[in-house]
């Protein structure tokens, strides 16, 4: 399994658009990385990843955008790091609207061209983790001096979700912000790569995730109540859209073959055994 050894804040530069930034290596023999499936909770933030693969001449450098449902991530590697990028701020990092990467994972090079393979071999050549890393921060660095037109119109909107805890109406914001309800749409997909609606069930599901003792019998009327679901029908039904499953499904599935990756600085990634995974 991937073991965590970096789990720091970014660069004070990027500080405005990465939340942390995170990286390990496989702490078992390579024979064996093949033994864990990952896959990652819906969620808005977006990463940029550097990974060496399970053969040593396996090279990448991707974008990975906002996952809108439990989605497998590709973190059997030798050596992975990540730069968590917070809801909003791709854009300024990779220069594209966040929608065409909703729900997908895109190779730097699609995106940067040759400067993207230059940097790949950059970042290969450096000497061990931390300095591969430190290129790649300075490479964004770069990018985010140059970048031209941020508008923070989203990302406030978003901040406004998430204080709510992802219930309440939105209507008095739009008509604050002078905008359209259409151009409100636009302006939060090119930036946050979803809708506002989208947004804020991601919000009141991962918070509700964040806080879950998955050990204990759940009280899931008492938990729809809690975190301002309509009722335990409308968390059921979130669950299904984000997760694939009903909550008592997702936990009893999770119980018996799965655990949050070590050393996350919070619950994104889950790792199942895949033995279990094919046998159901």
């Amino acid at each position: 399994m991937l073991k965590m050894t970096i789990n720091r804040a970014p660069h004070p530069a990027l500080a405005p658009y990465v939340e942390y930034v995170t990286g390990g290596q496989n702490d078992g023999a390579i024979t064996s990385i093949n033994h864990f499936v990952y896959k990652d909770i819906p969620n808005a933030n977006s990463r940029i990843v550097f990974k060496i693969g399970p053969d040593s001449d396996e090279i990448y450098l991707w974008a990975e955008g906002p996952r809108l449902e439990l989605k497998e991530v590709s973190a059997n590697a030798i050596e992975i790091f990540a730069f968590t990028v917070k809801p909003g701020a791709l854009k300024a990092l990779i220069g594209i609207p966040v929608s065409v990467l909703s729900n997908q994972v895109v190779d730097l090079s699609q995106i940067w061209g040759e400067e993207a393979e230059i940097l790949k071999d950059e970042i290969y050549e450096a000497s061990y983790l931390e300095e591969r890393i430190a290129v790649l921060e300075k490479a964004l660095i770069r990018r985010v001096t140059a970048f031209q037109g941020m508008d923070y119109f989203a990302q406030d909107l978003a901040g406004l979700i998430r204080q709510q805890g992802g219930h309440g109406t939105l209507e008095p914001i739009f008509l604050k912000s002078g905008y359209c309800e259409r151009q409100v749409l636009r302006k939060f997909n090119d930036w946050m790569g979803m809708g506002p609606k989208q947004y804020a069930r991601i919000v009141r599901c991962r918070n509700l995730i964040e806080n879950l003792n998955i050990s204990e019998e759940q009280n899931w009327s008492g938990l729809a109540k809690s975190y301002r679901y309509f009722d335990r029908t409308h968390l059921a039904g979130d669950f299904q859209k984000l997760l694939g499953k009903l909550p008592s499904g997702f936990i009893g599935d999770f119980k018996g073959r799965a655990s949050f990756l070590p050393g996350q600085a919070k619950r994104n990634i889950i790792v199942y055994s895949p033995i279990l995974e094919t046998a159901s």
